[in-house]
């Protein structure tokens, strides 16, 4: 019946999506008239209405185009309509069609997700060369996007565009283990090639495109089971001849051996011409590109092993395309734009003896120079927006905080050693029992079936650390299985008692959820038997077997470290439990494997790290929208390249860095000039000193007199905002508040008020000589305008009006700062709103094609006055 339910499913969905915007109505009906085939007449009403539901939740999901920053001086667009027409009538453009079809049917992706896709690798493959020119020409680019948000889906596109046009040869370079790279041969298998064959007995089967017309299949050097190797394919048939007829694609590990096996291959090529390349148009896509492929040689006239050999690869075409795509690029952009013929210096052991050679790579190295594209992940998206980000649809409770790990799991990096023997501190214990609950929630739903669930352990670098938890974690699954199977079934006084841990952990982590204790052990039961663990690093033998056609959906607790904090995609990730910690923007970023997409269950997900851990990718996630939003700006001001983008990253208060110093290359930190116009200043840290703290007090109490008797404040006409608004303050009445208030940080860039100050100085005769001023109170509870702090609440009166104040109790000594909130940040990105009418800000949303909550800074408008929020 399963199979009948998901047939009738995916035969709607296409409907729906070939039927151009389909309304609700519209979807009613094509489901209905489906459920009217004869082939289908075993569906019922129930299946009626959930396919209904569940194809309006798909088709409601959004995506807004990508940015693309491009050198359009040096490069042309050949990819015309006239083009495009061109091919249609030819039907070359079949590669395309298929993965549209495929995307649609079998991965049921929402029909304007797939449009986005569409228009994005045109735009990719247009920036690239055009595969008809023969005249030579080498193509650098970058496409940016949000970890685990679909870069291999719009990869997998781009090659089929590739394909579809012109391009002969093509490898991808995936991650640098093995089980990435058969991961992303899989995908590729299904989404390009449509075969999944075995490279060394040439026998296989049909997959992915191939089951959806895919009559012309590519040829594949690499296999599920074998990366490239250099006798097997001087064995085969496979060869890049003068015709080369249909295209050869290559997917490989980021390993040293096998990129130079294929280079002494690729040189051997019958294809070469008098000039010692080939001809054929060839397109190269790194993916992890800011991970290995970095020259991190810099200053020493050398280049490193694997973006040396990258080079060499593009080096043996003449008309090459190479595309990194990666979501933390903050070392691709430090890469030298002008660096070319550097020397290489391979030291290589031959019979105990160091040999020494010296080449020259003629290739300039991997800067973006032609193109970088910025991809906008759906509006369904769990991503760091959403979990670390000040958005309104902010995921809640998503995030638990671990504090009890020393005893346990240390992380003192002079004490944990792969010696180290680890424990399970109580709240893993309570998130693995969490993964025991969300699997039964998936049942209540009836997404336990047809979805694989993951839970990922990442607490250290050492494989021997990891292997010696794997069995800890082993025993502590083992004991609350037998728990499930030995009590559940019994009577509830019985359960009360023996299961009150379970209970009580549902209670505290999901009080919101739609289902009650009993319904939970009721489906515990069910569900309990399916979870293992599963160890997954260089030295392990365990395999992830998740859900395909041979294999129902799987429950794993996944042990590891570095394979989780790259590339590898843990399906049905839920529940995550992080303490391996890094200064650096991206590998920080590159560890979240939690974002993706979470349809129906994002609600019961969370992630259990440290509150230093927490800050920091609050910190990164602003430094990372703020990046997009730097490509989005230049992209809207003419004539901007790659080579102008300059890098805008936030430079945090005290340790994080943006990326390894071996990958900074050219650049250099530089002294600038502050800009404070249109940016939010927040004091979000203030000294814990009794003294200084009453000082801050008394300042605020002077400055809010000074507002009431200026204004001659009524309580019944100017109370605006939920809170007391003042409008048209003297600038000299302000500075001397700020000058007489003490805090620790002035934002995240800011530790001293002096450069505030000046600024305001400089332009108090002109955009800065009238302030408004906002204090949120409560004459009704705070609403979205101010965020609601995690404090006790006080309330004191001032003019006999009441105030209500975050309040929390402090030791002196403690530290020498207090954080106010458990952000790094006090107001909502809304906040400016405040001193500004409903149709101003309809106005602004209107000219910038945006409403505010998707982009705030629209509202830090040209004209408006200087806010203070106290």
């Amino acid at each position: 019946m399963k199979e009948l339910k998901d047939k009738f499913y995916k035969n709607c969905l296409f409907l729906v999506q070939n039927f151009k915007d389909a309304s609700e109505r519209d979807i009613e009906q094509q489901v209905k008239d489906v459920s009217n085939m004869p082939i289908f007449k075993d569906i019922d009403q129930k299946t009626v209405i959930e396919t209904i539901k569940r194809i309006e939740h798909v088709e409601g999901v959004s995506m807004s185009s990508a940015t693309c920053l491009s050198d359009d001086e040096n490069i042309k667009d050949w990819l015309t309509n006239e083009r495009k027409a061109e091919c249609r009538k030819n039907n070359s453009i079949k590669y395309s069609e298929d993965y549209s079809v495929y995307l649609a049917q079998a991965e049921s992706f929402p029909s304007e997700v797939i449009a986005r896709i569409d228009e994005t690798t045109d735009t990719i493959i247009s920036k690239c060369g055009d595969p008809k020119d023969t005249s030579g020409w080498q193509r650098r680019g970058m496409v940016v996007g949000s970890v685990q948000s679909g870069k291999t889906a719009n990869y997998v596109s781009l090659i089929n565009k590739a394909a579809d046009y012109g391009y002969k040869i093509i490898i991808v370079i995936a991650g640098i283990h093995e089980n990435l790279r058969k991961q992303t041969q899989v995908r590729i298998n299904s989404g390009f090639i449509g075969f999944d064959r075995d490279t060394k007995t040439w026998e296989g089967k049909k997959v992915g495109v191939g089951d959806f017309g895919r009559t012309t299949f590519p040829r594949a050097s690499t296999c599920a089971t074998y990366d490239f190797d250099i006798k097997a394919a001087r064995r085969s048939a496979l060869t890049i001849d003068s015709k080369c007829e249909r295209p050869l694609i290559f997917i490989i590990k980021k390993n040293p051996r096998v990129l130079d096996n294929l280079i002494k291959w690729i040189e051997s090529a019958p294809a070469k011409n008098l000039n010692n390349k080939i001809e054929h148009p060839f397109l190269l896509i790194d993916d992890e590109a800011d991970n290995a492929s970095i020259n991190t040689a810099y200053g020493k006239g050398q280049v490193t092993k694997i973006n040396s050999q990258i080079r060499k690869i593009l080096d043996q075409f003449s008309n090459a395309s190479y595309v990194g795509y990666t979501a933390t690029p903050f070392a691709n952009i430090f890469i030298d734009p002008e660096s070319d013929e550097f020397s290489y210096l391979q030291k290589e052991k031959r019979d105990n003896q160091i040999e020494t050679t010296v080449e020259k790579i003629s290739q300039k190295d991997l800067f973006p120079r032609h193109f970088i594209v910025g991809l906008e992940p759906p509006d369904n998206y769990f991503g760091p927006g959403r979990i670390f980000g000040d958005f309104d649809n902010s995921i809640g409770g998503a995030i638990q905080e671990i504090f009890d790990n020393e005893n346990y799991i240390t992380l003192d990096p002079k004490i944990h050693t792969k010696y180290f023997e680890p424990d399970i501190p109580p709240s893993l214990e309570e998130a693995i029992i969490c993964f025991f609950i969300s699997d039964a929630i998936k049942n209540l739903r009836g997404i336990f079936e047809e979805k694989d669930s993951s839970m990922m352990i990442n607490i250290s670098r050492f494989t021997d650390v990891q292997n010696k938890l794997k069995y800890k974690v082993k025993g502590f699954v083992k004991s609350i299985k037998n728990k499930i199977e030995t009590y559940a079934g019994l009577k509830p006084s019985i359960q009360e008692e023996e299961l009150k841990d379970i209970k009580n952990i549902f209670y505290k982590n999901y009080p919101d959820s739609e289902f009650n204790w009993s319904d939970i052990i009721s489906s515990l039961i069910k569900t309990y038997d399916r979870i293992k663990v599963k160890e997954i690093n260089q030295k392990s033998v365990d395999i992830l077997k998740y859900k395909n056609e041979k294999n129902p959906a799987k429950s794993y607790i996944v042990i590891g470290g570095f394979s989780l904090s790259r590339g590898l995609t843990l399906n049905g990730l839920t529940i995550s439990y992080i303490l391996r910690n890094s200064l650096m923007y991206d590998t920080l970023l590159q560890m979240g494997r939690w974002f993706g997409y979470r349809n129906n269950y994002e609600d019961i997900c969370k992630i259990w790290m440290t509150e230093n851990m927490k800050d920091d990718y609050e910190h990164i996630t602003d430094s990372f929208l703020e990046l997009m939003e730097e490509i989005r700006q230049l992209q809207k001001a003419e004539g901007k390249t790659p080579l102008d983008f300059g890098l805008k990253v936030l430079s945090h208060p005290d340790s994080l860095m943006i990326t390894a110093k071996n990958k900074i290359g050219k650049s250099k930190i530089i002294k600038t000039k502050l800009d404070f116009s249109g940016r939010r200043i927040e004091t979000f840290s203030v000294p814990i000193n009794k003294q200084r703290l009453q000082n801050n007090y008394d300042a605020a109490l002077k400055i809010i007199n000074h507002c009431f008797s200026e204004n001659n404040f009524s309580s019944n006409d100017q109370y605006k905002y939920n809170g007391y608004f003042f409008e048209n303050i003297d600038h000299k009445i302000v500075t001397t508040f700020l000058n007489n208030f003490v805090a620790t940080s002035y934002s995240s860039q800011l530790k001293v008020i002096d450069p505030i100050l000046k600024y305001i100085s400089r332009r108090d005769d002109s955009e800065l000589k009238n302030w408004d001023i906002y204090v949120p109170s409560t004459k009704q509870e705070f609403d979205n305008s101010i965020k609601k702090f995690p404090l006790k609440r006080r309330k004191f009166k001032l003019n006999n009006i009441e105030f209500t104040a975050g309040h929390r109790q402090l030791k002196e000594g403690e530290d020498s700062s207090y954080t106010l909130t458990v952000k790094g940040q006090v107001a909502s990105k809304l906040i400016g709103k405040v001193g500004l009418s409903e149709e101003k800000i309809k106005e602004l949303e209107k000219q910038d094609g945006k409403t505010a909550i998707s982009n705030p800074k629209l509202l830090n408008c040209y004209g408006r006055k200087p806010l203070l929020v106290i």
